[in-house]
Formats: structure tokens, sequence, C-alpha cells
């Protein structure tokens, strides 16, 4: 098994990183915070940049950062650099997003083609195949999500996969240890015969598609018995016609119930119920066996429901409070900000208001009265216009201040 180790991890304009180096240096790292700062973001990147998946295993998903109106923000590259230590080797392994804008001819305005994505190795840009083939070489996706997502068997993973992953970790049971194992399916022996339990459904499935078919001929088999009851009465005398009237009536009685069974799936449905029923009983005796056989601890299945259940409403609860305790945080931080900008806009204004206080105009300057050349005093006309234009620029800086001061 491969030693695979993360050295670094570099995030570019990635969900809510603008810039972001988690520097791991191959050791154990623990991520730790609050709701919504950016610890499932990380693992979304690092998914992305191997798998082009998220966390809960999906392809499309809101991988962009967004603006303050939660719109997605344009021109940017979105990329993430991973370095790993691969038995001692070295590696480098990047993805780089970059949206294509075009211009189509006539036309002033870009429009969005989508991404255009680049992937490299040690620097060198590759192909998307080579890439996968060489993430491929170190362990495969389905290998890599089981070990680093704790919650991704539980989860995630289809039923089906799951369920087949789970009876491979037992020892393999044929059906006839099943149904040795538990005396109420020891009729199942009869049923099935020389046939597997895959086979008898196969059989029955047959025997469904051949009643349907019935069916469809009854109606014609109908249209026989009318036609056998009304032959030709020529030469035949009346013991002989009432015979023939009893079983002929016997057979259309026979015939009708026959349809009645077959049109409301008496038949049908009595053989898929006995099927259903034997083959459940035979899946969880199976189970049952396969965790005997696997915990090795009497007594282990007393109860485990009951804990299951526990569990889970307990979860339920820990997710109802964790989801409004998020929700509380979330009113928190919209109130905190706005708080901050009301703030902020009360310490500009307050300023503003000072330093609009502060202002005065400048006092009468005496000098005015007198010429700049000759220093003698100018005519008394010329300085009552002087004072007068003094007195009207003040009172218009005065009007002004004051409704400055007001708004």
């Amino acid at each position: 098994m491969k030693q695979i180790k993360l050295l670094n991890m570099k995030i570019r304009n990635f969900k809510g990183f603008k810039e972001f180096e988690l520097k791991a240096d191959g050791q154990n790292t623990k991520v730790t915070g609050d709701n919504a700062t950016g610890k499932t973001t990380l693992y979304d990147a690092f998914l992305w940049c191997l798998f082009g998946k998220d966390s809960k295993d999906l392809t499309k998903f809101s991988w962009k950062p967004l603006d303050q109106s939660n719109n997605e923000v344009h021109h940017l590259e979105t990329e993430v650099v991973l370095e790993f230590s691969i038995d001692n080797e070295e590696i480098e392994l990047s993805r780089m997003n970059k949206e294509k804008w075009t211009k189509k001819r006539g036309s002033n305005t870009e429009t969005f083609e989508g991404h255009d994505s680049t992937y490299r190795i040690d620097g060198i840009k590759q192909t998307q195949a080579k890439f996968k083939k060489r993430i491929e070489e170190i362990i495969d996706e389905e290998t890599f999500k089981q070990i680093t997502n704790v919650y991704y068997i539980a989860e995630t993973m289809p039923a089906k996969e799951r369920r087949k992953m789970l009876f491979n970790l037992v020892d393999a049971l044929n059906d006839m240890e099943v149904i040795e194992s538990k005396k109420e399916l020891s009729p199942l022996i009869s049923i099935l015969g020389k046939h597997s339990i895959e086979d008898k459904r196969q059989l029955v499935m047959e025997e469904r598609r051949n009643i349907n078919k019935d069916l469809d001929n009854i109606p014609n088999r109908i249209d026989e018995v009318d036609r056998s009851i009304n032959p030709d009465l020529t030469d035949e005398n009346k013991s002989t016609l009432e015979t023939k009237k009893v079983a002929l009536s016997q057979k259309i009685a026979a015939a009708e119930e026959e349809l009645a069974n077959q049109k409301n799936g008496t038949h049908l449905t009595n053989l898929r119920s006995d099927l259903q029923v034997k083959v459940a009983e035979s899946e969880e005796s199976k189970i049952n066996y396969q965790i005997k056989q696997k915990e090795k601890i009497s007594g282990l299945q007393t109860g485990k429901q009951q804990v299951y259940e526990q569990a889970m409403n307990a979860n339920e609860a820990v997710e109802n409070e964790e989801k409004a305790l998020r929700n509380l945080k979330e009113e928190l931080s919209s109130e905190e900000k706005y708080l901050q900008r009301i703030t902020a806009d009360k310490d500009v204004l307050r300023n503003k208001f000072f330093i609009v206080q502060s202002e005065s105009f400048p006092e009468f300057d005496e000098h005015k009265k007198t010429c700049s050349l000759c220093n003698q005093e100018l005519p008394v006309s010329e300085q009552s216009k002087i004072e007068q234009r003094y007195l009207e620029e003040k009172e218009a800086f005065n009007l002004d201040k004051a409704s400055r001061l007001e708004r």
C-alpha cells in the first residue's frame, strides 16, 4: 500500500477563499472553526482538484466566489494546487478553471461560453485523461473517498454498493446454509427444489408472464364455450341436451372462476407474497448469521434497534440545534455588520460636523480701506462698499455653514 502525505495545498478564488495556503508538511492536521468558516470548503477544494467533485460527491456545485449580493464574480481564475509525498517521492497536481468570453461579430457585448480547465502535473500541462490516469495510479477514487470521508459509506455511497461491500466483509454463504440456520425457513427447501433463490425468482417471473398471456386468451376461450353451448340440436333428445347443458354450465363456471382469479391476480399475488416473505426471511437470516459470525459476541443484537433509533433521534436533535445555532449566528453576524456600518457612518458624519463647526469667517481687514500702492485711505464711499461686501460675504458664509451643519 502506498504512503500518501499532503505537504501543501494552495487555493485561489475558490468559494470563500481568495488566497489561502494550508501547510500540512506531511503531518496529521486538524482544522477547527465555527460553522460557515471554511472547513468544508477546504475538503471541497481538495476533491475538486483531484476528481472534479465536492464533499457530497456532486460534479455540479457552486465553486465560484460570490459578491455581497451572492452573485458569482466573473473574470477570475480558480486554481487549487496540491503537493504530495507518495512513498517519499514528491509530486504536484493542480487544476485551474478560467471563464471563456467571446464577442460575436457586430456586437460590443461579451458572451459567457463556459470554462476552460487546465491540468498540470509537476507544472507540466496535461490532458484531463492523463491527469485522471496519474491519480488512479496513486489511488482509485472510490477507495480515496472511503478513507477520507467518515460519512461517505453511511450517507453518500449508493445503497447497493454499500450492501455489496458489507457482504464482502464476511464469509460467503450459500442459500442452503442460510435456510438451515433457521427452522422457520425449512419450507423453502421444498419450494426451491433444486433451484437457487435467484433461479426460483426467475421462474416465478416467467410464470407471471404466462399468466398474463392466459388472461389475454380467456376471452377467446369464453367464445369457444359459448359456441359449444349453442350446438345444432337436430336429432338430439332432451335428456342428452340436459346432460350437455349441465356439463357446459360447470365448464363455464370453472372458466369464470379462473377468469376472476386471473383478473384479481389472486394466484399471482399469493405466489409473489409467498416468495417475498421467503426471500425476506432468507435475507434476514443471512444477515443475522453474518453478524453473528462477524461479531462473535452473544447478545449483541439485544437493544440494537433501540440504540440505533436513539442515536438517530439524538443525531436529529443535534442537527436541529446546530441549524438553529447557525441561524442565530448568521442573524447576529448580520446585525453586527449593520451596527458596524451605522457606527462607521455616524463617526464620519460626526467628524464632518466638527470640521464644519470649526470653520469661521475671517475678521475684517482694516488695511482694505487703504490703497495698496500709496497707503492712503480710500474715499469714504469706496470704504463703505468694501465693508458692505464683507458683511454680505460673511452672512452668506454663516448661512451656508448653518445649512451644512443641519444636514
